[in-house]
């Protein structure tokens, strides 16, 4: 919904991991963002000795935050789920995921320390349990954003250019 918003509300700077319709605007690449299929240790998926084929993985609930893009091309987006549980945003995820509700994708950042104290396990599929997100911020150009705009954009070159690990943002 980012996208949507971005254009209902004449947004000034949108982040997204999806390139937005509307062409004119300018981006700014940001670290990459790399999310892992989850889920707790002691839910079947988490506790599966080898690779979970399709239809095993279709019999638990998927959990995904609310107004998630078909355009993400999520390889878990063409199956046929006996449930999908949608969460408002990836803290209340990754909640339910630590709860055992079902599975689902998190960034990585979110969830180091629980898959370091084998809280969360990596759901083994045989198709893949990691995607590579590229998000870019998303502006109209510089002389269309105010000072508060400019020195956002400004602050996020900067910070970019001195950092190279995106979770010590």
């Amino acid at each position: 919904g980012v996208e949507q918003k971005f254009i209902s509300e004449k947004g000034d700077l949108m982040i997204s991991v999806i390139t937005p319709q509307e062409i004119q605007l300018e981006s700014v690449n940001l670290p990459p963002l790399r999310a892992l299929l989850v889920a707790h240790a002691d839910h079947p998926l988490g506790k599966a000795k080898k690779p979970v084929s399709e239809e095993e993985l279709e019999q638990h609930v998927l959990l995904t935050v609310r107004g998630s893009d078909e355009r993400l091309n999520l390889s878990t987006m063409a199956l046929d789920r006996c449930s999908t549980v949608h969460l408002n945003d990836f803290y209340a995820k990754k909640v339910a995921i630590m709860e055992g509700l079902g599975y689902g994708w998190l960034p990585d950042y979110m969830m180091k320390k629980e898959l370091k104290a084998k809280e969360l396990k990596i759901v083994r599929w045989e198709k893949t349990s990691e995607h590579m997100h590229y998000p870019k911020l998303y502006h109209r150009g510089e002389k269309n954003l105010g000072r508060a705009g400019r020195t956002f954009l400004s602050e996020v070159l900067t910070h970019i250019q001195e950092k190279e690990d995106p979770t010590r943002w």
